[in-house]
């Protein structure tokens, strides 16, 4: 990664930190469905709630925000991540999640040989 694009990613994840998109600081209204995830390892806790369009099988996302604490890189990916997939199928979104953690798993295999 060059020094140009280092400087841009650190930049984007420290302007979700200090300003992140939709963060929720009470419960989520009713009409979100949420799920919950804690690293123990380190004491990250993020909740993340989406809201559909419809109870269709084919809704899209109208909505989506997180609560939680965590280091600055959690809560920036966690404001990141809802910002994408605000307007997405529920198809989509699990699609890109489904990408996002085959990078993750490739670049933890990459990191370890």
């Amino acid at each position: 990664m060059s020094n140009n694009q280092q400087s841009m990613y650190k930049d984007t994840l420290m302007q979700h930190f200090k300003h992140p998109y939709n963060k929720h600081t009470g419960p989520f209204a009713e009409s979100f469905v949420s799920a919950r995830g804690r690293n123990p390892r380190c004491g990250d806790d993020i909740e993340v709630g989406i809201e559909f369009t419809s109870f269709e099988a084919s809704a899209d996302i109208s909505k989506a925000g997180f609560r939680g604490r965590g280091c600055s890189v959690c809560l920036a990916s966690a404001s990141m991540m809802v910002k994408a997939i605000e307007g997405m199928s529920a198809k989509q979104a699990h699609d890109l999640a489904r990408t996002i953690h085959a990078w993750v798993e490739n670049a933890l295999v990459d990191n370890h040989n």
